[in-house]
Order: structure tokens, then C-alpha cells, then sequence
């Protein structure tokens, strides 16, 4: 079965503010993510706690898709890195319908390679393209039960597990073959 994204949550685009030198809230941007799509635990807030901003923080399970600019990616939010919101380079995923989507699940589906090369062939502009709202609305989203949502993001997390393992045993022979070489020539 496939939902519409907007039968599952709703959406709203990110907000402009100007950052300024300290503050108590993060106000969130792309640059914020490494490759891997992690936060930089090191960035400090920089926008004053107001009532605009307020109703704008960020709640755990809330998704960031980072709709300017060549490099799309989703996020699921963390209440851990302290207050914060999405700048206007996101949009942000709200009130997800956790009986029937796991926010966790709806991010590994943003970030499928076919996913996002739909997401981003639907861009507007040639400078900076920008992913129109309605784009993730209309997004029709494959809705098996929880438990296999479960199940499917078990194998994800395992297999970039595998790809950690992986990348240390290329390290370890590396060092291995490059030691042996090392102590043929001396």
C-alpha cells in the first residue's frame, strides 16, 4: 500500500532568521550535517529564544529534508542537541502518524538514491533548485505494517555495520601488506 505524505503528517517549510554571535536555539543549516548526515555537535546557538521561534523548535521524531541546493538529504530530529530549528533551506516533517510510520523509516525512504533523484528531477530553478512543498506532499510513501518497517530498518542498520567492518579489515590489510613490503626491503 503507498499514502500520500500529507495523509501522514503534516509539512511546513523552515524558518529565516538572521543568526547572530550567541543565542539559545540553533537555528539549523545543511552545512550543519556531515556526509554521513550527522550533526556537528560542536555548533552553538545562535538565535534568542522568542515566540516565533518557539513554535517552530524541533521535536523528536520531526524529519528535515533539505530541500535548496544540489545535495538533498532527510533527517530525523533529536531533541538531544538542545532547542533548535530548521532554517529555511529545510522542510520540515511534523506530527508524523507514528501508528503508521516510524519517522526513522520515513527517513531511510527520503534517502533511497531513487527517492531522492525523483525529489530532486522535480526541483525548480538552476542556480540553487529548491524542492517545492507540494513535491513531498503528493510523495507517495510504500506503508508496510510497523513490524516490517522494524525489520527493514534492522537490516539497514546492520548492513552499514557490515560497511564499517568492512572499511577496517581494507585499513587492517593495508597496514598488514604495507609492514610485510616494509620489512621484505630492509
Amino acid at each position: 500500500m503507498e499514502i500520500e505524505l500529507k495523509k501522514l503528517a503534516s509539512i511546513q517549510t523552515g524558518i529565516y532568521a538572521k543568526p547572530s554571535i550567541s543565542g539559545e536555539v540553533i537555528y539549523l543549516q545543511s552545512r550543519h550535517f556531515n556526509s554521513e548526515r550527522k550533526f556537528d555537535r560542536t555548533v552553538s546557538p545562535d538565535l534568542p529564544f522568542d515566540n516565533k521561534i518557539e513554535k517552530h523548535l524541533l521535536k523528536n521524531g520531526d524529519v528535515i529534508i533539505a530541500s535548496k541546493g544540489f545535495s538533498n538529504f532527510a533527517v530525523v530530529c533529536d531533541e538531544s542537541i538542545g532547542p533548535a530549528v530548521a532554517s529555511s533551506m529545510f522542510l520540515v516533517v511534523k506530527n508524523i502518524q507514528t501508528n503508521l510510520i516510524l519517522p526513522e523509516f520515513l527517513e531511510w525512504f527520503l534517502n533511497l538514491p531513487q527517492t531522492s533523484a525523483y525529489i530532486q528531477s522535480s526541483a525548480k530553478g538552476t542556480g540553487l533548485p529548491s524542492i517545492g512543498k507540494t513535491v513531498l506532499e503528493d510523495l507517495k510513501i510504500p506503508l508496510p505494517n510497523l513490524e516490517k518497517q522494524k525489520l527493514i530498518l534492522e537490516v539497514v542498520k546492520l548492513r552499514c555495520q557490515e560497511d564499517v567492518i568492512k572499511t577496517n579489515i581494507q585499513k587492517l590489510q593495508k597496514k598488514v601488506i604495507n609492514h610485510y613490503l616494509i620489512s621484505s626491503i630492509k
